[in-house]
């Protein structure tokens, strides 16, 4: 009865009934938040291990887990434990509140691992040698049943003590027994332990080892420290065993004061080369903070200053001026700093693939985290000290800043045509990212522009950046005359912006293929970047198709002022075979085009220019036997003056009296002798004769009713203006 215990033994029944409340409502929260909270045991189990190691001078801990025969053995090789550790593991609670090394207790987080079990066999060694086992059962019930439970679990401790300690390495031992409810919980914390175990021996000088025992087992041992020429830069080899097999994984880490970060890197060519960091962890306090993998950093930061939440899924970074937040926030500010240095560098040392340092993954929302606060931190403090950065390495191995680089920005696939573009392009050329690195670094400042949240893409937002569009743009304008900014660009013009060894022409056919292949056929309708046949750069919608125009009527057309060729695609653009433009142009169009441009000047000017037009498009119809074409064709008589011409239209209908003469050289011998007496404003001019100097062609041309050789008929002299 309670009147019949002494005031100490009330005092201690009331902290124990206390403690277990603590406990039960732990206990709850746990399990309410289980599957958020499912793989934070083992780093509980670790953390506690090193905390134990963390007052030992120079101690190398390894700590080992077995999960066989439906049981959990966590063990280590720390410090025995003092009474008072046991005391406050079966209690509840810390003995390391005041010990800044320790970064965990065996307190809130330690009940974590009942998610395993609601039993744990504890063994180990005391500091005094002894050895001792016994059970801690804490189950949900009744704050009696639990205060009972932490009871049962000293008396247990106390009647196992012994003087006489096995042989083992190990100085603690956790077992649990799995079941069906609680193998889940298991093998996703065995599945991140493998994850995230290298960087856990890095960030902890404590552990010298990890093993694995479950399917298989795997080792993870941390090998010594290679010091980089940079102050606190240092590359961590850990060996990773796995039966008889060995995988030796470098990382690089860099450490100022409390702060250090760290990334994966790999050797490539024999040089050092930058991994990517995916689906692990962005923040630890020794140990992953489970849940921070989708923090917008591109490696890890770990600190021992850092604040945790309760639940250890990350740090407060909110707008609050407390300690907590403001400590976390100088830290992530830090680390900014420190992953600048770190870029740079490694661009120093050339290394491979440095893009994969910073490249931002997407901001997502979490309840420590105000997103605004770390946006406008990664703008300022990290993606705009970059650009100013040696960060990127050209072909010759040289570190140049992004701001004063060419970078490639378009789909990844896009990249390495546009990327061969750009290499043919002189004042490009030497501002180009290795090839390999090309894509990467198109990805990296896409992830840098997602950072602004704004509409805005990394082509719009950085003057580095380039894409399909802003080639075709910067091709337009820098092939334009410069007096002139409407005068038609010309591709000479083209030739020089490009290198010695690069055709423009086969150069601008790889830039059409590029646009037809990636989506972006409103380039080539809004720039002048379509040759045309006279070697001007037009857009598509200005320029038709040549549909076999024959060479012979382009050039009656430029006579006749129609510069024909400045509208027709150059064919040479095999590229755009497909592309309609401003529509076909056939020897059909053309010539009806160049008849009505003849009649017109017929009116107005027949002079040489029309009667040069109008005798080569006469032989040419007359060579594609176009004989109705001929018909009321504007042709010229041998009567001219100084200023023009006399135009003879020859007749629709063929009515002999109104068909024109053939030129005198092609008359019969014996009526060319009285070709003078005829009216000469009656017979075609002698040019077109030597266009078609051929009689055969005009007898036919006489037969088809079109011109005449005679002025006579066999029967019927001809009466009328061919009388003398």
């Amino acid at each position: 009865m309670a009147d019949q215990l002494t005031p100490s033994e009330i005092k201690d029944q009331v902290l124990t009934e206390n403690t277990a409340q603590g406990v039960l409502n732990h206990l709850k929260q746990n399990q309410s938040s289980r599957e958020r909270i499912l793989d934070r045991w083992i780093w509980e189990l670790l953390q506690n291990a090193r905390d134990t190691s963390a007052t030992a001078d120079g101690s190398r801990l390894t700590a080992s887990i077995i999960h066989k025969d439906g049981q959990l053995v966590f063990q280590h090789n720390g410090p025995p434990f003092t009474m008072s550790e046991i005391a406050h593991l079966i209690y509840h609670g810390s003995t390391k509140i005041e010990d800044k090394r320790a970064i965990g207790q065996y307190g809130s987080g330690f009940l974590t691992t009942h998610l395993i079990s609601p039993d744990i066999n504890i063994s180990g060694r005391l500091v005094d040698g002894r050895a001792f086992r016994f059970q801690l059962r804490r189950q949900m019930g009744s704050v009696k049943e639990l205060s009972e439970s932490m009871d049962r679990a000293w008396n247990d401790f106390q009647a196992h003590l012994s003087d006489v300690t096995t042989p083992s390495t190990f100085t603690a031992r956790f077992c649990y027994s799995v079941t069906n409810e609680s193998i889940d919980a298991v093998e996703r914390g065995l599945a991140t332990l493998r994850q995230c175990a290298p960087f856990v021996t890095i960030f902890n000088q404590e552990f010298a080892r990890i093993d694995i025992h479950a399917d298989d087992t795997v080792v993870y041992e941390k090998l010594a420290d290679r010091r980089l020429a940079h102050d606190g830069c240092r590359i961590v080899t850990v060996l990773e065993r796995a039966g008889q097999s060995e995988r030796r994984a470098d990382y690089v880490l860099l450490q100022r004061g409390a702060t250090a970060i760290a990334a994966p890197i790999c050797t490539v060519s024999d040089s050092m080369a930058c991994v990517p960091l995916t689906d692990l962890p962005r923040l630890f306090l020794g140990f992953p903070l489970v849940g921070t993998d989708t923090f917008a950093f591109p490696v890890a930061i770990n600190s021992f200053e850092f604040t945790p939440t309760e639940d250890r899924d990350g740090v407060f970074l909110l707008q609050g001026d407390d300690d907590s937040n403001q400590r976390n926030r100088a830290i992530i500010e830090t680390a900014c700093d420190m992953l600048t240095e770190l870029i740079k560098l490694s661009a120093a040392d050339e290394w491979h693939n440095v893009y994969a340092f910073a490249h931002l993954p997407p901001l997502h929302g979490h309840r420590w985290l105000n997103v605004d606060w770390l946006r406008e931190t990664l703008k300022s403090r990290f993606v705009q000290r970059v650009r100013d950065t040696p960060a990127v390495l050209d072909t010759a191995g040289r570190a140049m800043p992004p701001r004063q680089s060419r970078l490639p920005a378009c789909e990844p696939a896009a990249v390495p045509a546009l990327w061969e573009l750009l290499r043919g392009w002189e004042e490009a050329r030497d501002k180009l990212p290795r090839q390999g690195e090309a894509t990467g670094w198109s990805r990296t400042v896409t992830s840098w522009a997602l950072m602004y949240d704004t509409e805005a893409t990394a082509v719009t937002l950085f003057d580095e950046t380039i894409d399909g569009s802003t080639l075709a743009s910067q091709v337009d304008s820098m092939t334009r005359d410069t007096d002139d900014d409407e005068q038609y660009a010309k591709l000479p013009a083209l030739q020089e912006l490009l290198h010695d060894e690069v055709s423009a022409l086969e150069w601008l056919n790889r830039v059409h293929l590029f646009i037809g292949e990636h989506g972006l056929r409103e380039a080539v309708q809004e720039y002048r970047l379509v040759l045309a046949q006279d070697g001007s750069l037009s857009t598509l919608s200005e320029l038709h198709r040549d549909c076999d125009v024959a060479t012979e009527l382009k050039d009656i057309a430029a006579l006749l002022d129609r510069p024909l060729r400045e509208e027709l695609r150059d064919p040479r653009l095999s590229a755009l075979r497909d592309e309609v433009g401003a529509g076909d142009l056939d020897n059909g169009h053309v010539v009806k085009d160049l008849l009505e441009r003849l009649r017109a000047r017929a009116q107005e000017q027949p002079d040489e220019v029309f009667a040069d037009a109008s005798g080569r498009l006469f032989s040419w119809l007359i060579s594609q036997r176009d004989w109705n074409r001929l018909r009321d064709f504007p042709a010229f008589s041998r009567e001219r003056s100084d200023a023009d011409l006399t135009v003879i239209f020859t007749p629709r209908v063929s009515q002999l009296e109104d068909l024109p003469l053939v030129p005198v050289r092609a008359l019969e011998q014996p009526l060319r002798l009285f070709a003078d007496i005829f009216p000469p404003e009656k017979i075609l001019a002698d040019e077109f004769f030597t266009n078609v100097p051929d009689l055969a062609t005009w007898r036919v041309l006489e037969d088809k009713g079109i011109v005449r050789m005679k002025v006579y008929l066999e029967k019927t002299v001809t009466v009328g203006a061919f009388f003398p």
